[in-house]
């Protein structure tokens, strides 16, 4: 399966996968559900790109927590998810890193050990996200930063990330908070 059409993991899949010796590491991944997520608990790595939502029910990214490497993209969209705690040990991300539309979404301190992010990272459409604190370590960036349309961020903490970060794109920021 190419990384451009996400595996859907399901308990069937993960059966199949472990008759036929398949690591569910090892595609790009989409997960909607927490069982979606449970059947990734031992990856430390993914091989490709992870897509986490979509519209499915998660209550949170626990079964994420031995998750260091994502070789690919990761993609955090459309989600009811307040935090993302789970990923707390995720210190690389070889693609581009999406946070976007995630409506109960207020803070991304579980990727304080995020460094590098090897392609773009974009930040939009999160209502209630009120910082980016959480890219305490996120110091490389290799492609653009785009962080836009969030209403509660406050656009002078998103100017000190990008100032501090060597941004190997465009820098383009705009429609956050400038009030605070």
């Amino acid at each position: 399966m190419s990384a451009r059409h996400p595996w859907v993991l399901s308990q069937a899949a993960l059966l199949v996968a472990s008759l036929v010796g398949c690591d569910p590491c090892v595609e790009s991944i989409y997960a909607h559900t927490d069982s979606d997520l449970a059947a990734l608990a031992g990856c430390e790595t993914i091989e490709g790109d992870l897509t986490i939502g979509g519209g499915g029910e998660l209550t949170n990214l626990d079964s994420l927590s031995n998750l260091t490497t994502v070789t690919g993209d990761l993609d955090i969209i459309n989600t009811t998810l307040s935090n993302l705690d789970g990923l707390a040990n995720v210190s690389s991300v070889r693609g581009s890193l999406f946070l976007r539309d995630n409506d109960a979404l207020s803070n991304i301190s579980g990727l304080s050990s995020l460094n590098p992010v090897g392609g773009d990272v974009h930040i939009y459409y999160n209502v209630v996200l009120t910082s980016i604190d959480g890219f305490s370590s996120l110091t490389q960036v290799g492609g653009d930063l785009m962080v836009h349309d969030n209403p509660v961020l406050c656009q002078s903490s998103v100017d000190a990330f990008a100032a501090g970060a060597t941004i190997g794109g465009w820098v383009n920021t705009y429609r956050n908070d400038t009030g605070c």
